[in-house]
């Protein structure tokens, strides 16, 4: 029976089985404990996950809703409720840890008890820190809340306490809350005494009164020193309390974690180790039983095999036209059989060779046919090559002259730039006729469609009932005129006065657009003062108005250029401090003792066409004093995008900025809006020129 080779290989497979089987059942012995321990590893990664998601919302907690006024009002967070959830999940997630078998093949010395111990305390310190800034408030709300109620009412007490000095108070409160420094609590406390004193020095306050101002005094130190213990509570810049005991408890937690997650590993590599050790000898046993078994089978298979082989190899040699020969030996019966089959085989592969020869030679001349048509398409390839190599050529001659006329263009606005510097009023001119004054320029491209004008113009006339005289004027910048005009009824003495212009105008668009536009405008106003002699400021937009109409030609609202400008124009005569305003859209800003007048334009530009009648502008007389500010400005500085959420710096952001800088000098006010609005814009594109011109009475 075993003469047939497949008894022979049954005997190998069973033993070979065998030996495989009991390798199998000790590897999946193994590789089960092997994944049990990997399941805690992962559980162990999946809980520190969760820790570090509630260490990063407790983080996020701290950082958003302790100045979220939501927050104080309804005392509730989406962020704690998250946190809420992580919690419990982190504490399913030990639970099923606590049902995971072979637990204590992977628990440290630190053990898991310990490590919930410290996520426990974790969350009531947090919790604490919690009610301690709901008890703290922000703003409106709390103790801080409180404190500034009663800050409020002693601004609101006027001349009957020194604002000054609460003001200080106020800036050591707020001092103290951004910085957290105990200099500034001392600085409050040591002012907060001097308050008190002059109150109590101050003859002019009755004495009941005197009390009801103290005890707001007393109340306004009473919070700020409870908002300071709280502050202490908390901790101060992270150095103490609660704020420092929640920060080591994080880091203990994650000690904890790393020491259990290490060991974790080191005992599953172990397990590993054991489970490649098992392989290797099993695998040496394999290797060993399959050269025995090579050898027998070999010692019954090869030599008829061989014999086999080789009258193989003579008939291939032969090139399949003599046949293999048929006294072939065996013991074998399968090698018998297979002998038989290769006679009978070869027989076939004569035929068919000598079918497929004829085949193959009609295949040839096909192929030579392909071959001729490649080399043909491959000529037109290599034609279309050189035509792109052409094409390239002359693109790249193309993208020279490009970037040639480009830097021409370039070339041409610095020096349109140059010629615009050139006719807009130097600073020494500016400072000359307005001492006082600032000028904040800057354009969003290489040039402007903001410009601001400057002149001033001396006059002397001699005034006579219903009489034509000869009037002189003479402008900052030179020029004299001298004209005839019909004054009102009525003899006035012989007087001199001085009229200074300023303006601050916004052409349509920007750049270069703008820039031509800026020209128009500054010519135009210089030939209305100067030659029609106009100084009233509503007669000169409207003379402007006319000016830019038939410069633009815009006579119709079908076919021509519908461009125009925003102004805000300004006449100030020295000699009676009469302040004359008119504004095309843009207002004029009067800021005194603090207090922001606002002075609207009319609602429409220069250059507006319209059917029937133009609309004209209106005249505004203001007497300013000593000490007023004045502020004309484009849109441009109110418009432009930033800060933190990418928004618009917007009207009433510039008007607190404007009031907050009127105890500095002109110079100190300029660098303050200068700064102020390159901190907003930050990162962010230029949107629209910008212009402020300020001047202090």
């Amino acid at each position: 029976m075993l003469k047939r080779v497949k008894y022979k290989l049954f005997l190998c497979f069973l033993l070979f089985s065998s030996i495989s089987l009991l390798a199998v059942i000790s590897s999946v012995w193994f590789y089960k404990k092997k994944e049990n321990v990997s399941n805690i590893v992962k559980t162990l990664d999946d809980i520190y996950i969760l820790s570090l998601k509630d260490f990063k919302l407790q983080q996020d907690f701290l950082n958003r809703e302790t100045i979220n006024p939501d927050f104080f009002k309804t005392n509730h967070s989406s962020i704690s409720d998250k946190q809420k959830m992580i919690s419990e999940e982190i504490a399913a997630g030990f639970r099923l840890l606590s049902e995971q078998n072979n637990i204590e093949s992977v628990n440290t010395p630190e053990s898991i008890d310990s490590v919930q111990m410290e996520l426990k305390r974790c969350s009531e310190i947090f919790e604490e820190v919690k009610s301690q800034l709901i008890i703290r408030g922000f703003q409106d709300f709390g103790i801080e809340g409180e404190m500034r109620n009663y800050a409020h009412d002693l601004m609101n007490l006027g001349n009957e306490i020194q604002q000054v000095k609460i003001l200080m108070l106020r800036r050591h409160e707020k001092d103290f809350i951004i910085r957290k420094e105990e200099t500034y609590v001392s600085k409050f406390n040591a002012l907060i005494e001097e308050v008190k004193k002059d109150i109590e020095y101050n003859s002019s306050i009755p004495f009941a009164r005197k009390k009801e101002i103290i005890a707001i005094v007393g109340n306004y130190h009473l919070f700020f020193n409870k908002l300071v213990a709280v502050e202490k509570s908390l901790g101060i810049k992270g150095q103490s309390g609660l704020m420092l005991q929640l920060s080591k408890n994080i880091d203990r937690i994650q000690n904890h974690f790393e020491a259990q997650k290490k060991f974790a590993k080191q005992s599953e590599k172990a397990i590993y180790n054991e489970l490649y050790i098992i392989a290797i000898i099993t695998a040496v046993l394999i290797i060993l039983l399959a050269v025995f078994l090579s050898y027998f089978v070999s010692s019954a298979l090869t030599k008829p095999l061989i014999s086999l082989t080789n009258s193989i190899k003579g008939y291939v040699n032969s090139d399949f036209e003599h046949f293999p020969s048929e006294s072939l030996e065996s013991s074998s019966y399968e090698i018998e059989t297979l002998k038989i089959n290769f006679v009978k085989m070869s027989e076939e592969i004569t035929s068919h060779i000598n079918y497929f020869k004829e085949k193959v030679e009609e295949r040839t001349k096909e192929i030579q046919f392909q071959k001729d048509e490649i080399l043909h398409q491959k000529g037109e390839i290599i034609e279309q090559r050189d035509q792109l190599k052409i094409q390239k050529e002359i693109l790249e001659i193309q993208k020279k002259g490009l970037v040639e006329k480009n830097k021409s263009m370039e070339d041409s606005i610095r020096y349109a730039k140059r010629i615009q510097k050139a006719i807009l009023p130097p600073m020494n001119t500016i400072k000359n006729i307005l001492p006082d004054s600032f000028v904040y320029y800057k354009p969003k491209d290489i040039v402007s469609g903001d410009f601001y004008w400057v002149d001033q113009m001396h006059s002397s006339s001699s005034v006579l009932e219903g009489i034509g005289v000869e009037h002189e004027m003479h402008f900052s910048n030179g020029i004299k005129r001298t004209g005839e005009y019909v004054l009102g009824s009525g003899i006035q003495n012989s007087e001199s006065s001085s009229k200074v212009f300023f303006a601050a105008v916004d052409c349509t668009g920007h750049g270069v657009p703008g820039a031509f536009m800026s020209i128009v405008g500054y010519n135009s106003l210089n030939k209305i003062v100067q030659e029609y002699k106009l100084t009233d400021p509503a007669a000169i937009l409207n003379q402007l108005n006319q000016e830019v109409r038939q410069t633009l030609r815009q006579e119709n609202e079908i076919t021509e250029v519908k461009d125009g400008m925003d102004i805000a124009l300004c006449s100030l005569d020295r000699s009676t401090n009469i302040l004359e305003f008119a504004g095309a859209n843009n207002p004029l800003y009067l800021i005194r003792n603090k207090e922001l007048q606002v002075i609207k334009g009319d609602k429409f530009p220069i250059g507006l066409f319209s059917e029937g009648k133009t609309p004209q502008f209106n005249n505004h007389k203001i007497t300013v004093q000593k000490g007023d500010t004045i502020y004309l400005f484009s849109d441009g500085y109110i418009d432009q995008f930033g800060g933190p959420k990418g928004k618009k710096f917007k009207q009433k952001q510039f008007n607190e900025v404007l009031l907050s800088i009127q105890d500095l000098n002109m110079d100190e006010q300029k660098s303050v809006i200068k700064n102020t609005i390159e901190q907003w814009q930050g990162q962010s594109f230029q949107v629209d020129d910008m212009l402020v011109i300020g001047v202090k009475i």
